[in-house]
């Protein structure tokens, strides 16, 4: 569409039955390997409902069909592959002629019986983990070993439009160019790398592996626990203006909201607090309430002193994090070993890769404080990360346990998270 078409018009040229603009001077942009595609089979035959269906839904588990909750999540997944007694279709954005298909609940075209409904979804790999989380049931997926190529085009006859994209595309060939690199580490760094089950279908938390034991037991806090502590948690998230969601996300996994919590190494308490550090607070670290305060206030103040580093906001939010986990002493040690190994030591792509190496006498021997868990610095970052993304998630998607979180919702700074 031409660059200065009004929203109105271009929503008026995508209606449906509107008259197709033709695509004319088409540009043949890079081609990358990018997701890997990946098979999602459901044991039960169920009827979808389209995801812009789920717009019209009036109960929070989803619309209703026959009087059950439909899973809205499971509709994003099944407009890709229906299987139908003669084999699997791939259709384009309608089901098999004659096969079921439920708009707001209601079938139309349905001359086919209820088997027909799909059992499969063939969708990119990143989509799979971003969904995964919130599936109500454990459903396998089958990733092929192979990525897709992904072709990119554009129209040549908006000239505009065709200068910026040739230009944003010149750019990311560059070989110092990371900006692709950086936006897949913020939005997807954190997920578990694998994509499904193990081959033995084991769910117990196998390295990579989403572990749903562990989710299920983030929801059951986030029902039974969470609200018990919502309002110190507000508080001390207003005071030190940091998201009460991340701040939760942090003492689910110091304690699992365990106000008695102790570790081996000596922190205690639901915040998991050193001795040193609760008396340079002057919290009671077994005081659930002045816990959240101090390990709220200690974050702010960590935050507050990589000011001198120009970061991005979410990688100074990691880098918070880290120093949180293993003191702000190491974090300054990985920040220089990167910048000494040719890396920047201004983003959490390339500390998470840094980190780790401080346990390893050949880099830890070079540095000021000498070694440290640096693996246990990535693991705690990526396991906050994480959760917060799945604490957003069911606010976001108003699953039954976001009434338990809405309380925490007017806590959330104004300019999150470059605050």
């Amino acid at each position: 569409c031409s660059s200065d078409l009004s929203l109105a018009a271009l929503l008026t040229r995508l209606a449906p039955g509107a008259a197709p603009t033709p695509l004319t001077d088409l540009v043949t942009g890079p081609a990358y390997d990018h997701a890997r595609p990946v098979l999602v089979r459901w044991p039960v035959p169920d009827l979808p409902v389209p995801v812009n269906a789920a717009l019209h839904d009036t109960d929070a588990s989803g619309p209703a069909r026959d009087g059950q909750p439909a899973d809205g999540l499971r509709s994003a997944l099944l407009l890709a592959t229906w299987e139908t007694s003669t084999g699997p279709v791939m259709p384009e954005l309608l089901p098999p002629s004659g096969g079921p298909f439920l708009l707001s609940g209601e079938a139309f075209a349905g001359t086919a019986p209820a088997t027909d409904a799909p059992l499969h979804a063939m969708v990119d790999d990143d989509s799979w983990r971003l969904w995964q989380p919130f599936m109500t049931e454990p459903t396998p997926g089958r990733a092929t070993d192979k990525a897709l190529s992904y072709h990119w085009y554009w129209r040549g006859d908006d000239g505009l439009l065709a200068l910026r994209l040739a230009e944003f595309w010149r750019d990311r060939t560059a070989p110092a160019d990371t900006l692709l690199d950086d936006l897949t580490e913020r939005y997807f760094g954190f997920l578990p790398e694998s994509l499904g089950v193990s081959e033995d279908g084991d769910y117990s938390g196998i390295a990579g592996h989403p572990d749903i034991f562990d989710l299920m037991e983030l929801m059951a806090v986030v029902a039974e626990k969470l609200p018990t502590h919502a309002p110190a948690i507000s508080r001390a998230a207003a005071q030190s203006n940091i998201d009460p969601l991340l701040l939760s996300a942090v003492i689910f996994q110091e304690s699992r909201f365990n106000a008695s919590a102790r570790s081996k190494t000596g922190v205690r308490g639901i915040m998991q607090l050193t001795q040193n550090t609760a008396l340079l607070l002057k919290v009671n670290r077994m005081n659930p309430s002045q816990s959240i305060r101090g390990g709220a206030r200690y974050l702010r103040m960590l935050w507050d002193s990589l000011e001198d580093l120009d970061l991005q906001p979410w990688d100074r939010w990691f880098f918070t994090l880290a120093a949180f986990n293993q003191g702000p002493g190491h974090l300054r040690d990985a920040i220089r070993l990167d910048q000494s190994l040719g890396g920047s030591g201004r983003t959490w792509r390339e500390l998470k890769d840094t980190f780790p190496k401080l346990a390893r006498p050949r880099y830890h021997s070079r540095t000021r404080y000498g070694y440290c868990r640096g693996y246990e610095a990535v693991a705690f970052v990526e396991s906050v990360r994480y959760y917060y993304y799945i604490l957003n998630g069911l606010v976001a998607l108003s699953r039954p346990e976001a009434e338990h979180l809405a309380p925490l919702l007017d806590a959330v700074p104004v300019r999150w998270p470059a605050v």
